[in-house]
């Protein structure tokens, strides 16, 4: 009985260091997700205000750079995409913020499943915006100044900006 202890003390003790390791590396996962969504969220707000604002602005102002339609091919549903995320981070953040070793994420993954699906329509207009950004470069002198001013100013570049 005296080995029977001591096996069963090791297993015990094995067990416990995999599941210490299994809390490490869950706790590791949520916080890179956490981050991840922080750096994304913050692209896209920068994004809208960057470029989607001040192009809207204009055309409000009556000295449109490029017409309503154009922003909304080359910019898609990137609003509503900030806004969806915005939420999930959120949600990400209250399980973040009260993380201990039987907490879950997949709950938030689940119910934002519908909302995710908009990313296909994102993805499918890509093509298409890029080729009006094509266009729009090579025959939208005010374009390609708009474009000019934001790289100097933001220091930003919208190709990288569309692949959000």
């Amino acid at each position: 009985t005296r080995i029977q202890t001591l096996i069963r003390r090791w297993l015990a003790s094995r067990e416990l260091q995999r599941r210490r390791q299994m809390y490490r590396r869950r706790t590791e996962v949520a916080q890179e997700l956490y981050s991840t969504e922080v750096t994304y969220i913050a692209t896209l707000h920068r994004t809208l205000e960057v470029f989607i604002t001040p192009l809207r602005q204009a055309v409000e102002g009556g000295r449109p750079i490029v017409s309503t339609e154009q922003i909304r091919c080359l910019f898609s549903i990137m609003e509503t995409i900030e806004r969806t995320n915005s939420a999930f981070l959120c949600e990400v953040q209250e399980k973040i913020e009260t993380w201990d070793p039987t907490q879950t994420i997949g709950d938030v993954f689940l119910r934002m499943t519908e909302y995710m699906k908009m990313y296909a329509s994102y993805v499918s207009n890509y093509n298409q915006a890029l080729t009006l950004l094509d266009n729009l470069r090579s025959k939208n002198s005010a374009f390609r100044g708009f474009l000019e001013t934001t790289r100097e100013r933001h220091g930003v570049e919208i190709t990288s900006h569309l692949i959000t």
